[in-house]
This record gives structure tokens, sequence and C-alpha cells, in this order.
């Protein structure tokens, strides 16, 4: 396995931190494992000023669409290159189970093909000619143009392929970018940071700091020279980069936290249904993806048997070392996000709710690591 350079990636070039490292400590183990460099608002201010170069007086935004393509097929064989290493780097990030980085959102087959198919589409975006009221008025039509200086923020929980995610279609579109990644699971991401500047894109068109969502993400989101935020992740913090972003009538694109219900009706495949919803709970990233259902409404003639198979699945899922192949389930982030989970069990038993299984720390494994048993509330 590689590690990635503990350096970020600005106007072409790697650079230091400007502020203390970040130790990065794996979630199962407990141990620290990393340090990430850690930006400070004068990094960020280097990086959108590379962004606003590149993109105001470089080549990018002009080039042919043939020729932004080729970079970006580039990236997709560097990614494929280097695929065993990154599926390797995200179970070190965040603890993913090596088992679960197969599924093929999760490893890297996934942006190597974002990359790809997004090359695919830069000599494709096209605008339109419209006919003409008057026979004597000259043609009209549309075109698209890039945005311009685009900022991008992704969660720990997929590193890798919401980092794909957003930035082949900017790069694809003639937007420059920076990437600011959570500090929770630096990895993946300054590994893919590694093999886009193989590429040699032109300096400043992609850049990438790491650091706390407060100053980097912050000042980040405040500049502003960025025409576009990206961000995933909680709705308070979304709703704050609206209300900056929105003041200067700038563009934001939001895919935030929810709570998710799972209806269950009477006539429904039981096994299908509850396996879905205890698979997103209790399996893979152990309910911390936005996908998680986090309740479950079930019909009173099918309620004691939804209960029986969730207590179930609960109990299949297994906890430990996420390269050990026999383990399913990953610990919480950290040992914050840890106490946060048990107390909001916590709190839902002291309100009436009673436990079906689980309510506590993970048994049989390491208590160095983050890990929650898959609890079921019932009688809410």
């Amino acid at each position: 396995m590689t590690l990635p350079r503990p350096q970020m990636f600005i106007d072409g070039s790697w650079v230091e931190g400007r502020a203390e490292p970040i130790q990065h400590i794996h979630p199962a183990s407990g141990e620290a494992i990393f340090h990430a460099p850690n930006a400070d608002r004068s990094a960020v201010d280097a990086a959108v000023t590379a962004a606003r170069t590149a993109f105001d007086d470089g080549p990018w935004p002009r080039l042919p669409g043939r020729d932004r393509a080729r970079f970006l097929r580039s990236i997709a064989e560097l990614i494929r290159s280097d695929a065993a290493n990154l599926n390797a780097l995200l179970s070190l990030d965040n603890a993913t189970p090596s088992s679960f980085v197969g599924f093929y959102q999760m490893g890297a087959e996934y942006p190597a093909d974002l990359f790809e198919t997004c090359a695919g589409w830069v000599d494709k975006i096209t605008g339109e000619t419209y006919p003409q009221w008057e026979p004597n008025q000259p043609f009209t039509f549309t075109t698209h143009e890039p945005v311009g200086v685009a900022a991008i923020i992704t969660p720990w929980n997929a590193p890798m392929s919401l980092f794909a995610q957003k930035l082949a279609p900017a790069l694809a579109a003639g937007c420059t970018v920076v990437a600011k990644p959570s500090e929770l699971s630096p990895l993946v991401s300054l590994r893919m940071a590694e093999l886009i500047a193989q590429s040699d894109l032109p300096a400043g068109v992609f850049n990438i700091v790491t650091g706390p969502g407060d100053p980097v993400g912050t000042a980040l989101v405040e500049d502003p020279r960025v025409d576009k935020v990206s961000f995933t992740g909680s709705r308070d913090v979304g709703g704050s980069i609206a209300a900056t972003v929105g003041a200067r009538i700038g563009r934001v694109s939001l895919e935030l936290g929810g709570k998710s219900p799972a209806l269950i009706f009477a006539d429904a495949d039981l096994g299908m249904a509850v396996g879905i919803a205890a698979g997103n709970a209790f399996l893979g990233l152990s309910g911390q993806v936005c996908v998680c259902q986090s309740r479950v409404l079930a019909h009173d003639a099918v309620y004691d048997e939804v209960v029986a198979k969730l207590v179930g699945f609960a109990a299949a899922a297994a906890f430990g070392d996420p390269f050990d192949p026999k383990v399913s389930a990953a610990p919480m982030i950290s040992t914050r996000h840890m106490r946060r989970v048990l107390g909001h069990i916590e709190r839902a038993v002291d309100d009436g709710a009673q436990l079906a299984v689980g309510g506590g720390r993970a048994e049989n494994v390491s208590t160095a690591g983050n890990f929650v048993a898959p609890t079921v509330l019932v009688d809410a």
C-alpha cells in the first residue's frame, strides 16, 4: 500500500501545510496512521488565486473539447492503474470493510468510469439554435459555458466516489477546481490528487487543500472569487453555505443528510425490504450514509416479523479489522461520533423506547475502535 504524500497541491506544485498537521486516527484501531497537511486561510487564498488565474488567463476553459477529453481519459487510466492501492487506502481511511470495497460505487472502478464518461461528454456540451419570428432577424442561439472556479467539498464516508462525482464534470465543463476533502478521511483524496497531478493538467486547474471545515472550508466558501460550491454533508452546514454563497448570487449544489424512513406494508417481500433497510443500517459503513433507513415503519400485520428479521440482521454484523474479508461492518468514524450515537440511543431509551437488540459498544472486538453494536429500538 502506498500512502499519499502529506502535502497539498496548489498551482501545479506540492506545498506544505500552513498549520499544525492533523493526526489521522484509524477508526477501527485507534492508532495514528497519518499526519495530514493542515491549510489555513492563506493556503485557501493561494489555491483560489491559482484557480481564478487558470480560468481567467489560462488555456483550460478555451481548450477544444477533444483536448480536455484526453486529460480526463488520462486521469481515468491513472486511477485504474492504482485501483488496488486506492481500494486499500479507503479501508485505511475510514475503515470501510474490504468486503464492501468491491461493490461498484465504493471502489476505484467507479471513479475511473466517471472520468471516462465525462470525457465522452466534453465534445457534446452543445447549445441550440432557435427559429425567428421575423424573416430579417439574425438567428438566435444558446451556448453552454463553464461556470468558473468551482469549490468541491466532500464528506468522509465516500471520499473516492464523491470526489470523482464532483471533480470530473467540473473539469469536463472547463471549470477550474479547488477541492477540500473531509479532514476525517484525507488519504484517498490526497492519493487521487497525486494521480491527477501525473496527468499534467495546466497549473491551477486542479488544487487541493486539506483541513477542518473552520477555517479551511469557511474560507473557501466565503471567497467571492469562487463561482460555484458543491457540498455533500450535513443540513446545518449546507444551509450556512447556501446563505453565504447565495448572498453573492453564486451557485450552489447541496447533497445533505436526512431522516430516511422505510415503509413496510403487509404485502411486501419482507426478506428484501428488511434486508435493504438492515443492510444500509448495520453493514458496510454501519448507517453512516445518506441512504441509511434510520427508521422503519411497519404495518401491524407484519410488525413482529419485521422486528425479528431486523434483530437477526443485527446479530449477523461482523466487526474487526476492515482488511479481514470476514468483517462486514465499520466502526463509527471518530470517538466523538461514537459517543454521539450512544447518546442518541440512551436518550431514546430514556424517552420510552425499548431495546430489541444492541444499545451499547460492540462486544468481542477491540475496545480501541469506535464500534457500536447494531441497535434496534421498538415501541418508540
